[in-house]
């Protein structure tokens, strides 16, 4: 069980890695639109998170629910987190 938590919340904590090189992506190109680089991000972290889930549970290497319940609450926590600094970001624009 704390090795589905574990991974859960490695890979919850992946998708702020995502959104990290996003923003760093955007402040090289202050021209691009933040809606563009919004669902860019998006796509990544869902494709991620939706990847991570389909192997862990066809796989079956963890119990489920310690791993969906960590990856859900990581994921939630790191997507607020990174709203607060895109908006921080966008508001220093």
């Amino acid at each position: 069980m704390t090795a589905a938590i574990c991974a859960g919340a490695a890979i919850g904590l992946g998708t702020a890695f995502v959104s990290e090189a996003m923003l760093r992506y955007w402040m090289s190109r202050p021209d691009e639109p933040a809606l563009k680089i919004f669902l860019r991000g998006l796509l990544l972290r869902t494709a991620l998170v939706l990847s991570a889930l389909v192997i862990v549970l066809v796989r079956g290497w963890f119990d489920e629910m310690a791993f969906v319940g960590s990856l859900f609450v990581t994921y939630s926590v790191t997507q607020v987190w990174e709203g607060f600094r895109y908006q921080r970001f966008i508001h220093s624009r």
